[in-house]
């Protein structure tokens, strides 16, 4: 798997990787985050890494991170994880990374559940990388990769039009209406997404039960397995101060099901293009 990603990012990059880029400082937090989780508590790990207006999700609603932890006990269960992919905004203060998990009823015993996690990241005015949400999916086949790698690097100078946030809300608005059911005029969901997504096969699609989609055939893959219909609604978002990423999460409704999503938007050849998404059913 991890050749195989590999190639692709380098073709997306015209053979060009961010050896020393502003992301490592994130990737370094994300590896600071798991590691303080291992030495003391997962609790003890997320209230020194959340930021006051995290979000975390629970049975389909979200929740701010901070009160949700607040009232959960220091457990000796062990979870475990690890970045695999980063990416960060232009201006080095917004990212986000992803990468497999796995969950220990105590350190030693048994791996019990596993899957992929999605973290959203920010700067805060202290210069510390803090998350803001935080959503994965379940059941996903185990890897044994453990290199991060990045994004490509944007050699297109893209600058943000203005009120950038309303314009990746449309964006969000538009692939809800053309991917909430199978076909849209007259197409399947597997075109609405190509048009979508990021360089064409840099998006990252994130599903319980399947390994993270990362290329067209992958994408196929994906495309069959979803439900016929989705009804999304949309219940936060935020964005870079440089405007050129930004994320959106909210919940879906399937067969009668509450569950959440998450989506991270990278503003591409003056267009907002989908790099991540997580969606859970």
């Amino acid at each position: 798997m991890k050749k195989n990603i590999l190639i692709l990012l380098l073709a997306a990059v015209s053979g060009q990787l961010q050896a020393q880029h502003p992301v490592d400082s994130l990737i370094a937090a994300e590896k600071n985050f798991a590691a303080y989780s291992k030495q003391y508590s997962t609790k003890e790990a997320f209230e020194a890494y959340i930021d006051s207006n995290s979000w975390m999700f629970e049975d389909g609603v979200p929740v701010k991170a901070m009160a949700y932890w607040a009232k959960r006990e220091k457990k000796p269960a062990l979870l475990q994880w690890w970045p695999l992919f980063a990416d960060i905004a232009g201006s080095g203060d917004f990212g986000f990374t992803t990468g497999p998990w796995t969950y220990q009823a105590r350190a030693g015993d048994s791996i019990i559940a596993r899957g992929q996690y999605a973290t959203v990241w920010h700067r805060n005015e202290k210069g510390q990388w803090k998350f803001l949400a935080d959503l994965g999916a379940d059941d996903v086949p185990e890897t044994k990769d453990t290199a991060c790698l990045t994004g490509y690097i944007n050699t297109w100078g893209d600058k943000p039009e203005s009120s950038p946030i309303s314009k990746m809300l449309d964006a969000e608005k538009s692939l809800i209406r053309s991917t909430s059911q199978k076909e849209y005029r007259d197409y399947d969901r597997m075109h609405w997404y190509r048009q979508s997504v990021a360089h064409d096969f840099y998006a990252l699609l994130i599903r319980n039960g399947q390994s993270p989609a990362w290329d067209t055939d992958s994408y196929y893959r994906i495309m069959r397995q979803m439900p016929d219909k989705i009804g999304y609604t949309i219940l936060g978002s935020g964005i870079a101060s440089s405007g050129d990423m930004g994320y959106v999460f909210g919940a879906t409704l399937i067969n009668g099901k509450k569950e959440n999503y998450l989506r991270i938007w990278r503003f591409e050849k003056n267009k907002w293009k989908l790099t991540l998404e997580v969606l859970r059913y």
